[in-house]
């Protein structure tokens, strides 16, 4: 039986309007709240207030990276990093930082996968 996810919210954020704009459509057709920001200094406000289930950010966004923003919520909530180019040099702090990373290039049903995955096993992890 799978879990119903529709009360689960996920800040999205993005630098990339475009991006942005997509990646919330795919998200909103699985079932899930979004709060979308293109924004890395909003978003550690937010982080900060825990209304969120899930963080999905882009790791590569001027003033405040991806990482500075893993690294602000600490474990609270399942992070998933994205980007648009290899990271290369960064696996172990991807590694380090968050409960998944995805290329943005993902298809739609291989990105609510990865987020149903992060959250229940988050939802293990924290029993």
């Amino acid at each position: 039986m799978e879990l119903d996810y529709s009360d689960y919210h996920i800040l999205l954020v993005d630098d990339s309007g475009p991006m942005l704009a997509l990646l919330s459509e795919y998200l909103r057709s699985g079932g899930f709240k979004v709060t979308a920001i293109s924004d890395g200094e909003e978003a550690l406000a937010l982080v900060g207030k825990d209304l969120f289930d899930l963080v999905i950010t882009d790791i590569f966004m001027p003033l405040v990276s991806g990482f500075d923003l893993s690294k602000k919520i600490n474990g609270r909530v399942p992070v998933i990093l994205i980007s648009g180019v290899e990271p290369g040099d960064l696996d172990q702090s991807i590694a380090e930082l968050s409960d998944a990373f995805l290329d943005k290039t993902i298809e739609k049903e291989m990105l609510i996968k990865a987020v149903k995955k992060a959250i229940d096993r988050w939802k293990l992890k924290n029993k």
